[in-house]
């Protein structure tokens, strides 16, 4: 059984980078829900096939400003 209940993944670009950090894990942390934090363009645009993978996610408002317009942040 896991004794970590969350982990935050920062920089993920795609449902892979779940997978990897799964494996990496390993069987120790198999009940561990991984949280990506969703920080760049490429997140945002990959979000629906990052979700498939993950067991929630994280906006990071503050990283996503440098990428997005204030009025399109809110949106996306």
């Amino acid at each position: 059984m896991c004794t970590v209940d969350f982990v935050g993944l920062p920089f993920v670009t795609s449902q892979d980078d779940i997978i990897e950090a799964r494996t990496v894990l390993g069987d120790e942390f198999k009940g561990c829900k991984i949280l990506p934090k969703v920080d760049s363009l490429d997140a945002v645009q990959r979000y629906a096939e990052i979700l498939e993978e993950a067991d929630g996610s994280v906006f990071q408002r503050n990283e996503l400003q440098w990428e997005f317009h204030a009025e399109k942040l809110v949106v996306a």
